[in-house]
């Protein structure tokens, strides 16, 4: 099973709060592979310090792939939309039901994708 999640921060990042950390801790051992979508950025706006707009390994599980989006507005959109269409998953799952750009553009992109979302 292929899981494509969709988070404002996630691992390194820490300034996200329980969520982010909720996250982290749920993928921490995770047989599945799990596609992780965030932002390049901590919640206070630092930059994090990993490679961005591309696929990267998550040094804790080998299971996980991060995409660090360091794109705004638009471009971010079209970003998720085609990592979404790309990698094909068998669910999507947002964290999330109300905010805009982590959770009803994903379940919009899912959709679209026929792919089962998972609130």
């Amino acid at each position: 099973m292929k899981i494509f999640t969709v988070v404002n921060v996630f691992s390194p990042g820490l300034k996200g709060g329980g969520p982010a950390k909720s996250i982290a801790n749920l993928l921490h051992y995770a047989e599945h592979e799990v596609r992780v979508f965030t932002g390049a950025h901590d919640f206070d706006g630092t930059v994090l310090d990993v490679k961005h707009d591309q696929w990267v390994d998550w040094p804790v599980n080998p299971n996980i792939k991060v995409f660090y989006c360091s794109q705004q507005g638009y471009r971010h959109l079209i970003l998720l939309f085609r990592e979404i269409f790309l990698t094909k998953p068998s669910v999507v799952w947002v964290n999330s039901f109300f905010d805009f750009k982590y959770s009803m553009l994903p379940q919009l992109a899912a959709r679209l994708s026929a792919r089962p979302v998972v609130i």
